[in-house]
């Protein structure tokens, strides 16, 4: 107990006095989603559905369209009257016909596809919503992998600052025994060569340790200060059988999408009504027995009905079924590799959580062999590569524990990622 103290003194010393700033995964998370530059397109998407929504709202409104023609034809409309008690003689009708016009168009009902259409858009909106989180979701597990390579690293770097600490003082125990003929200078020189050997590997994995930070810099847009302490995550799992990734909800919103792409195939089929006026003036006007030029105007209702189409809207209906099922199936092969993913990394877990309960044994095992060492040591009883050798043996078990905790909690992240159950906090 008394050395796992010392160990959590000095770790705590070693980075408050390089660093204040605290990161958790969940501050690179909210980094990531503050800089992500596909997380300025959800606005961007929302203004372009509004948009359209505003454009299919004109299908409702009244058009104005100017039209001109010109036109021959080789013949004209004539009127005989063979009587000779009543003489009519009709005009000469020309040939070359002009109009020029104005018509107001105003829909009365389009068959349901203007509300159809919103819905499509909407939907087509909230799908790319979707695919900008699932993009998200791919970097965190990016964020993941790095985050647990700097715990790993940090945690190394802990350990070795605190061997290199304890050599520091054996050797200055050594020195002054050496100083009083009782011991060999041989020994200081071992532990000095032991001193620089950790030097080494705590400058190669403080350089490793740089290396991902900047990476990480890279992922969540923001700058890391190159001593900041990473926290080990302390999260629960939440046992139940539901998964929210985004996938799903695409999935979800695109079957939604062909639901109502067949309802405009069938508004296709319906009637559409609309009311017009048209004032025009031409040769002939309305009077087609007239060869002058004169006004006209006309107002009315028009029907429009597509009732024969060779069987397509059934047709269509059936690739739209075929769909339909195509994603049921892609959906369901989905889940089963969450769900296989998922049970993979609760077994871990556990395995983890054992191998952190033998951890701890064989420390306790390792601290006795080492104080024995030690007290040897003092007495002169036994070489300093044995002293040594005991308390490599006893870092290892240390910096084993330490990476069964970190793999422990990766892989909760890991599940809680995998079955979209990961939130900041």
């Amino acid at each position: 107990m008394k050395k796992g103290f010392i160990i959590c003194i000095l770790s705590l010393m070693f980075f408050s006095l390089k660093g204040q700033e605290l990161i958790s995964i969940d501050s690179c998370y909210q980094r990531l989603e503050r800089n992500y530059p596909e997380m300025q397109n959800l606005q961007l998407i929302s203004d372009a559905v509004e948009i359209q929504h505003q454009l299919l709202k004109t299908n409702y409104l009244p058009k104005l369209r100017l039209g001109a023609q010109a036109s021959w034809q080789s013949e004209v409309t004539q009127l005989s009257i063979d009587n000779p008690v009543f003489q009519f003689e009709t005009p000469e009708i020309s040939k070359d016909q002009y109009k020029a016009y104005a018509e107001i168009t105003q829909t009365i009902w389009d068959g349901g596809m203007t509300s159809v259409s919103k819905a499509i858009e909407k939907l087509s909106g909230e799908i790319e919503h979707q695919e900008i989180k699932l993009s998200v979701h791919q970097v965190k597990q990016q964020i993941n992998e790095l985050y647990f390579t700097i715990l790993l690293l940090q945690e190394q770097i802990n350990i070795l600052e605190y061997n290199k600490a304890s050599i520091n003082k054996k050797f200055n125990e050594i020195q002054v025994a050496v100083e009083n003929d009782m011991a060999l200078s041989a020994d200081s020189k071992e532990l000095e060569v032991a001193i620089l050997a950790i030097r080494q590997e705590i400058l190669k994995t403080e350089s490793a340790r740089k290396t991902c930070i900047v990476m990480m810099e890279i992922l969540t847009g923001e700058s890391i200060p190159e001593l900041a302490n990473f926290l080990l995550p302390g999260r629960d799992i939440q046992m139940d059988t539901v998964i929210n990734r985004p996938e799903l909800d695409i999935m979800d919103l695109q079957k939604q999408q062909i639901l109502q792409q067949k309802q405009q195939a069938t508004a296709l089929k319906h009637p559409m009504v609309s009311a017009f006026a048209q004032g025009g003036y031409g040769r002939p006007g309305l009077n087609m027995l007239s060869n002058d030029f004169d006004p006209y105007a006309m107002v009315g209702i028009r029907l429009s009905w597509n009732i024969w189409e060779w069987n397509t809207l059934k047709k269509q209906h059936a690739i739209a079924d075929i769909n339909l099922q195509k994603i049921d199936n892609k959906k369901l092969a989905f889940v089963q590799n969450i769900n296989a993913q998922a049970e993979s990394f609760l077994e871990e877990i556990k395995t983890q959580n054992a191998l952190i309960s033998q951890d701890e044994e064989i420390i306790t095992l390792r601290q006795e062999i080492k104080a024995s060492k030690e007290a040897q040591l003092n007495q002169g009883n036994i070489p300093v590569s044995d002293y040594l050798e005991a308390l490599n043996k006893e870092s290892i078990a240390k910096v084993q524990l330490e990476i069964h905790k970190i793999n422990k909690a990766k892989a909760v992240i890991n599940y809680l990622t995998l079955t979209g159950k990961i939130e900041n906090k």
